[in-house]
């Protein structure tokens, strides 16, 4: 039996995930990107992964940096997800509220919660590595609602429930 790769995309759209920023700093200035595939992995260590589709681009340098922030978004953070999401959208403005760590890796001021890691491991899948990272600081500002992708598009979850 053989899955077809639009039927296993039609199947997790109908999946709601909760929405994040994946942000840091390889030494060449700040790089994001937009991604639905975070999940919490152990108590000890406390870990978190995430997965990226290409090795290249901001991925490569998120892969490439020695820590990174998962910045998990609110509702209001809809066109932001967007501008991270796609090729040359706009990224790291003094609009957009960033704060940068002693070491480069920017943390979005008014996300949910941000958690700051270290590299735990990577495991190739097919065309996508996953990404296992050690959390070593977890900054809290629960606010609002929080925005989860749903059906190919970005939802408040209360407009959801």
């Amino acid at each position: 039996m053989s899955v077809e790769p639009e039927d296993f995309k039609s199947a997790f759209a109908d999946h709601p995930a909760g929405v994040c920023i994946i942000t840091a700093d390889s030494g060449d200035g700040p790089f994001g990107l937009t991604a639905s595939s975070v999940a919490s992995v152990s108590l000890d260590p406390p870990s978190l992964l995430f997965s990226v589709t290409k090795a290249r681009g901001a991925a490569g340098h998120v892969l490439d940096a020695p820590r990174f922030a998962v910045n998990m978004l609110h509702a209001g953070h809809s066109e932001l997800a967007v501008q991270f999401a796609m090729p040359g959208g706009e990224r790291f403005s003094a609009r957009q509220n960033w704060t940068y760590m002693d070491d480069g890796v920017p943390v979005l001021d008014d996300a949910h919660s941000v958690f700051v890691c270290s590299h735990y491991g990577r495991l190739p899948v097919g065309e996508s590595t996953v990404v296992v990272g050690e959390v070593e600081d977890i900054v809290r500002r629960p606010q609002g609602i929080p925005m989860v992708y749903h059906q190919r598009r970005f939802h408040d979850l209360g407009k959801l429930l």
